[in-house]
């Protein structure tokens, strides 16, 4: 008896890797819609990416990004959960909006997707933005990873897990380059709550002018209202 269950405790605490929900197309109501929910010019507001509901859900989700100079010059980015799926969204049930942004000729990395959380599900994404730093004579990008989840709490909808990376890569200086790359997030599930997430990221760092690689991985225990570092 023992045994078994050893065996049915190890099968509920099997980490779950966000996979990818199926991807949703965009018709011209969502972005209407978005520019009346989050005040704006519909020409300034652009549809990066939607992701369809899971196969129990009817509403769905999208990242959008707001365009129009306001927060001095710098684009905006918003997770938008749809009633009804993006391609013919019924309202926008809720919004976050993000830090980081790609610009107009960026955003290729950019993902979302639909994840179980247990009893609740949540929206994974992934954002990347540029800039050149003039000083340093070099490009800087920041790689953002999140999962996103309304708890039913009454804060609504907000991350909980994040995770922003930063590259620099210069040839005038190469003592600050500096990398950092992180793979998709690891959810951990347990008796229908979950327990804990991770991330591995990819580093590079210099040392005397010498290129020094390595790989860790981040771990996070979920506190009831978001996964916090150990």
């Amino acid at each position: 008896m023992r045994f078994l269950l050893t065996i049915s405790m190890l099968l509920l605490t099997v980490p779950v890797v966000a996979h990818a929900a199926p991807t949703a197309k965009a018709g011209p109501a969502l972005a209407k819609l978005a520019a009346e929910y989050l005040k704006a010019n519909v020409k300034d507001v652009r549809v990066l990416i939607t992701a369809a509901p899971l196969a129990d859900e009817a509403g769905g989700g999208a990242l959008v990004r707001v365009d129009d100079g306001a927060d001095g010059g710098n684009p905006i980015c918003y997770l938008l959960a749809t009633a009804g799926r993006p391609s013919s969204p019924a309202k926008i049930d809720a919004s976050y909006k993000f830090a980081v942004c790609p610009r107009a000729d960026q955003g290729k990395t950019t993902l979302l997707s639909r994840i179980n959380l247990g009893r609740r599900n949540g929206w994974l994404l992934r954002l990347e933005a540029a800039r050149w730093d003039s000083m340093a004579k070099g490009g800087e990008a920041q790689l953002y990873w999140a999962i996103a989840a309304d708890l039913g709490d009454g804060a609504g909808l907000r991350p909980v897990f994040e995770r922003t990376s930063t590259t620099f890569k210069s040839k005038d200086q190469p003592a600050l380059n500096q990398s950092e790359v992180c793979k998709t997030p690891t959810v951990t599930i347990s008796a229908g709550e979950p327990q804990g997430a991770s991330i591995t990221c990819d580093i590079e760092t210099m040392h005397d002018h010498i290129v020094k690689k390595s790989q860790q991985t981040f771990s996070y225990m979920w506190d009831g209202s978001q996964f916090a570092g150990k």
